[in-house]
Formats: C-alpha cells, structure tokens, sequence
C-alpha cells in the first residue's frame, strides 16, 4: 500500500493517534518505513 510514511509529530494525543494510524498503514506493506519530524513551536515552547 504505502512504502514510505511522514509523521509530524509534536507530542501531543494528536499525534500518537497519527502514529498509530501510520503503523496500521505500515502493517499492509512488507517493506514500508516511517520517517518521524519532530516538531516544535518556537513561539509556544518554554526552551
């Protein structure tokens, strides 16, 4: 089905939902890879 996948994620409950999706898209193909961005807003953020 998919061979490569993009998740955003920022750590939110969004997120993990997305992954989840992403690894039931992953599941359909033998070898599909997920690639992670780690997002994160410089305006929000306490760093």
């Amino acid at each position: 089905m998919f061979k490569r996948i993009l998740l955003a994620s920022d750590g939110s409950k969004h997120a993990l939902r997305a992954a989840e999706t992403a690894m039931g898209l992953a599941k359909y193909t033998e070898d599909a890879s997920i690639e992670i961005v780690y997002v994160i807003d410089s305006q929000t953020s306490k760093f």
